[in-house]
């Protein structure tokens, strides 16, 4: 958790709003990371003790577009090892505690879910953004292939990674 960075981030951003300066719909508004997603300056395991100790020098491009936009980053959430093993200790679906949330997108999807953040990002290669979403009663999308860029991502399968949002509703991320 980002937490005093995040602070700063919201205090700035409504600064900005206050003064009329609104960078877009997502201005002000707190996401999310999972932990494939390179955020600079912040810890990036992918889930693995492999990478226990490797800070991004530098932010994925999905992080830096939402920077631009104003989204205040609060911090990574859980994956499995490299967004597919099964060494992480499992995140827990916030609707059942005695149940998983779905893939290796469970970690974004249940911060949004258990109302940690209003959205998040996440990876998909076979399934990690639309089974977990289901499985958390939130919107999970899977976008065309290269519409996000998976720069600054920890690739499973160069060819079929996809980065995409997760929000509580459709709604929520049409209006963004």
């Amino acid at each position: 958790v980002l937490g005093e960075q995040a602070l700063a981030e919201a205090a700035r951003a409504e600064t900005e709003q206050r003064m009329g300066f609104y960078r877009s719909p997502l201005h002000g508004i707190p996401i999310g990371i999972k932990d494939i997603i390179a955020v600079k300056g912040v810890r990036m395991t992918a889930g693995s003790q492999v990478l226990a100790d490797y800070v991004s020098p530098e932010d994925a491009m999905v992080v830096e577009q939402l920077r631009k936009a104003g989204a205040i980053i609060l911090g990574k959430t859980n994956t499995h090892e490299f967004a597919f093993g099964t060494y992480t200790p499992p995140t827990r679906n916030p609707w059942d505690r005695t149940r998983i949330p779905g893939g290796s997108s469970g970690g974004s999807t249940a911060a949004v879910a258990a109302d940690m953040c209003l959205g998040a990002i996440g990876s998909d290669t076979g399934g990690s953004i639309r089974i977990p979403a289901a499985c958390c009663g939130v919107t999970g999308l899977k976008p065309t292939y290269g519409r996000v860029s998976c720069y600054g991502v920890v690739p499973l399968s160069r060819s079929l990674d996809h980065v995409g949002p997760l929000g509580r509703s459709a709604e929520d991320w049409l209006a963004a």
